[in-house]
């Protein structure tokens, strides 16, 4: 969830599939950095275990760290 000035949004999809669990959240002031155990973020985009949420384009790193 994001704040947006006026209400709580939601972060273009979450996490999936159900079940999923997040364990781990963390900002560098860009974007929004989530750690846990699920498969999926937003709409669909394949991941495993990280990813990164910004307002512009979602990140995904398919092996944990790759891509940092």
């Amino acid at each position: 969830m994001k704040w947006d000035g006026l209400r709580w949004v939601s972060l273009e999809g979450g996490v999936g599939p159900t079940g999923s669990i997040v364990q781990a959240l963390a900002s560098d002031g860009a974007g929004v950095y989530v750690g846990g155990f699920f498969g999926t973020v937003g709409n669909g985009l394949v991941s495993s275990h990280l990813a990164r949420w910004t307002e512009t384009a979602d990140s995904v790193f398919s092996d944990g760290l790759e891509g940092l």
